[in-house]
């Protein structure tokens, strides 16, 4: 499989910049876009109608990982079994509760093919908060 040789041809090095510089400028943009409570060297983390949003970049791969997380009262088994009913019916992210913390999640990845504009981050962003919120309901119709 190759695994005795490094990855240092020019075209592996060419593209890992590549992909570092497209994560590096969607980090950028995230945070003059929104306003940005805390972060760290590849998060972000601000809130959106009742969300806690973080925002997490991976320059390995290059994707965007945007995680909407509110709490939720009241966790009952009919919650825990409508969340597999949430994800059988939606292909934009994944919703699970953690117990723990009772909070309510909606996670969502984005592939950065291209580099990230503020009118596409807006779009992805709208379209997460919509299904976050729509799950969010279901979830509290439940308890």
């Amino acid at each position: 499989m190759g695994g005795d040789r490094p990855l240092t041809n020019d075209a592996y090095l060419t593209e890992r910049k590549n992909r570092r510089q497209l994560a590096e400028r969607a980090y950028q943009l995230v945070s003059k876009a929104l306003q940005v409570e805390d972060f760290d060297d590849s998060t972000l983390v601000t809130y959106q109608d009742g969300f806690h949003l973080q925002f997490g970049f991976s320059a390995m791969h290059p994707l965007l990982v945007m995680c909407l997380v509110r709490s939720i009262a009241l966790l009952t088994e009919e919650q825990l079994d409508m969340i597999n009913e949430l994800n059988l019916n939606t292909v934009l992210g994944s919703h699970s509760i953690n117990r723990a913390t009772g909070c309510y999640s909606f996670r969502v990845t984005q592939w950065l093919d291209a580099e990230l504009t503020e009118q596409r981050l807006f779009e992805i962003l709208q379209r997460a908060l919509e299904e976050a919120k729509k799950g969010y309901s279901v979830l509290a119709y439940c308890a």
